[in-house]
């Protein structure tokens, strides 16, 4: 309210000193009625109204940096644990079609019952690594793979994907709601997908020992 009654001082005074500078320069066509407006009450709910937009805005702003920091910080994934030991194990992406399938032309391409491997078709181009982000060996872990190699996705269960991707000068991803380890029954990082024939290949690795120069 102060900064409402301070700003209306200000507005009246600016507009007196407009009229004191005024001159009378006659009458000009035709004279028609003006309807009075209340100058005060229209100046009050100027600044009214300047006072909730920029509360707004505030809030609004307030918003965005909660949903970057959701972004930046995502929820750590469940149930994943640093490796313990040396594993490796295999996938099998196959499915089995639960009904006929149908093309546009009503022909059937697909029969219920039917066993398909995604691989028969398409290999993974990229090996996938999957890390703690917030454990210094497995980032340490993942250095070495850079310098080893370059065709592969670094992809968290837990950290900062923005901050590691300018540490590392790569692109990393984060497994938003585990959806890729719940599917591949990874329990333990760090671990490396690849493809070994038609199945994919799993290998955790225990890094807590490993010294790197």
């Amino acid at each position: 309210m102060k900064t409402i009654n301070f700003l209306l001082i200000l507005y009246l005074v600016v507009f007196s000193f407009n009229i004191s500078l005024a001159k009378d320069f006659g009458t000009w066509g035709e004279v028609k009625p003006i309807k009075e407006i209340n100058l005060i009450e229209y100046i009050k709910l100027k600044i009214e109204e300047k006072i909730k937009k920029e509360g707004l805005l505030k809030h609004q702003k307030q918003l965005s940096t909660i949903v970057e920091n959701k972004i930046n910080n995502p929820q750590a994934v469940s149930g994943i644990k640093d490796a313990e030991n040396n594993r490796v194990y295999y996938y099998d992406p196959s499915i089995v079609v639960n009904e006929d399938i149908y093309d546009h032309h009503n022909n059937i391409i697909a029969r219920k019952g039917d066993k398909h491997n995604p691989l028969d078709n398409v290999n993974l181009s990229k090996e996938l690594i999957f890390i703690n982000g917030t454990n210094i060996k497995q980032i340490e872990y993942v250095k070495q793979q850079i310098k080893n190699q370059k065709n592969f996705k670094i992809i968290l269960v837990k950290g900062n994907p923005k901050k590691l991707s300018e540490k590392l000068e790569k692109g990393v991803f984060f497994d938003q709601f585990g959806a890729l380890t719940n599917k591949l029954g990874i329990k333990a990082v760090p671990c490396k997908v690849s493809q070994e024939n038609k199945m994919l290949k799993i290998e955790e690795f225990n890094v807590e020992d490993i010294q790197y120069n």
